[in-house]
């Protein structure tokens, strides 16, 4: 069997001691230099080299995609009590710049999400054996380089040719995600052409799974511990962005990419002037179509967009 067709199970670091001539090379030379007392960079570099193999037999993207992604229009500065600027808006700039911002998962307002993130916290808490310890700080280190942006396919694995748009989204995603109806859905078409590569970081998209368990003895794949969520969450469907890099991260914890140009912009419902305003007056002339949510008129259960320009 080719490593490349191996399946990195989590529980293949709780069995680490069984691993001489195992099919995950680097993963063997970390565990070496960590038993060498090589803790630091040595130990990382092998970790590294190894997710970042994983995620290159991500298959890649290869046909058209509508995706949204529901935001709130938090500025930088406002949690120091600066005033809200649209100049420092991190959606707001996204819009301009043709960026999308993901972010590290230790800034997910859920702390199981994802789920590996509190599995290697309770792994580590659960050894007595010093080593394991180690090599269980240093897989958290490297997860910290990973950066994911959630996006929402309300068509997913349903009617194929169709274009999805806004409507078909859960409702609950403006009260959960959108600041309760006061920011905005930005839709993107993605095509395998914009998303951009090098040596160092990759990029690759994946759709959560809703209806997998998560043992706690490890017996599933890296990759769904990345993916795997409850069935309570399924109303999202979601599929993540989801970037592993080699390079320096930040300790802020999100990282910019370009070339997402937005295809339209929904305003919530309660969306505030100011906001409303600064957004109406950034889009103009941009080919970005613009739409205000409001709720239908013969359902008031249901939301309708309306096309301002």
């Amino acid at each position: 069997m080719k490593q490349k067709d191996k399946v990195l199970l989590l529980r293949d670091f709780l069995e680490s001691k069984e691993y001489e001539g195992c099919l995950f090379p680097e993963f063997e030379m970390a565990l070496e230099n960590i038993e060498d007392g090589n803790i630091g960079a040595s130990a990382l570099y092998h970790l590294d080299n190894l997710f970042f193999s994983i995620f290159e037999h991500i298959p890649r993207l290869d046909a058209e995609r509508t995706l949204f992604r529901f935001v709130g229009l938090s500025a930088k500065g406002e949690d120091k009590g600066e005033k809200w600027s649209g100049e420092n808006c991190f959606a707001f700039n996204d819009l301009k710049d043709s960026t999308l911002t993901l972010s590290a998962p230790k800034l997910f307002n859920d702390p199981m999400d994802p789920l590996i993130k509190e599995w290697v916290k309770w792994k580590k808490n659960h050894y007595e054996v010093k080593e394991d310890k180690i090599l269980y700080r240093l897989i958290n280190l490297t997860l910290d380089k990973i950066r994911i942006c959630c996006l929402v396919d309300p068509l997913k694995g349903k009617r194929k040719g169709v274009t999805p748009n806004v409507e078909d989204c859960s409702p609950l995603m403006w009260a959960h995600y959108a600041n309760n109806h006061k920011g905005i859905c930005i839709q993107y078409r993605i095509n395998p052409t914009v998303i951009p590569e090098n040596e160092n970081w990759i990029i690759r998209l994946l759709d959560v799974e809703y209806d997998k368990q998560f043992p706690l003895d490890g017996n599933i794949p890296f990759l769904d511990s990345l993916r795997v969520k409850g069935g309570c969450w399924r109303y999202e469907n979601e599929t993540r962005l989801i970037l592993y890099t080699r390079d320096s991260v930040d300790d802020k914890g999100r990282r910019r990419v370009k070339k997402f140009n937005a295809e339209a912009v929904y305003m919530g419902y309660k969306i505030e002037k100011e906001k409303r305003d600064y957004l109406k007056c950034l889009l103009k002339g941009s080919g970005i179509k613009l739409y205000q949510m409001s709720f239908s008129e013969v359902d008031i259960t249901a939301l309708e967009a309306h096309r301002i320009y």
